[in-house]
């Protein structure tokens, strides 16, 4: 019952973005690469008008809410899991030049190296919209959230998702 609750959190989080002005969204949306800590008054004031959270996960919070505003509301994109996307771009390019940016990324943590973090995962999320793919935002919250776990979770999953390969003969393998 309480992941149900805390799944409702997220999404009703990028709800209340969904219902800012677009000045608002707009100015959230400039400060995308920035941290909390950086941004201008601008771009938190809209922000404390839809975050009713803890302190400790306002830049957190304010990360999604710079990445979510990046994307246009009616905007047309393929939607999945962040990883997942990421992994559709790779086969769409036939290249394995996203491996080196996923292993670095998935190497950051996010509280002890925030400014860096942010930086190369909104460089991964602008490659993501420009390739037309947008990301499951209430699970890319919950993900993140989960990121300095000392047992990785999530980059466990996300090494999987990304790199995994499978071959015809075993998917019926357990």
């Amino acid at each position: 019952m309480e992941a149900q609750e805390k799944n409702k959190e997220y999404e009703d989080f990028f709800k209340r973005l969904d219902g800012l002005s677009d000045k608002d969204r707009t100015n959230i949306k400039r400060e995308l690469g920035k941290s909390f800590e950086n941004a201008s008054f601008k771009s938190i004031a809209p922000f404390y008008k839809v975050y009713y959270g803890k302190k400790e996960r306002e830049e957190l919070h304010f990360l999604m809410a710079t990445c979510y505003c990046f994307y246009n509301k009616d905007g047309q994109y393929l939607s999945d899991d962040f990883i997942k996307c990421l992994r559709r771009v790779k086969e769409d390019l036939k290249s394995d030049s996203l491996d080196n940016r996923v292993i670095s990324l998935l190497d950051i943590e996010f509280y002890n190296n925030i400014d860096f973090f942010i930086l190369k995962f909104s460089r991964l999320l602008r490659m993501l919209k420009q390739k037309g793919y947008k990301p499951n935002f209430p699970k890319l919250l919950k993900d993140i959230r989960y990121w300095d776990y000392s047992t990785k979770p999530v980059q466990l999953q996300w090494t999987k998702d990304f790199f995994l390969t499978y071959k015809e003969d075993d998917e019926n393998v357990n």
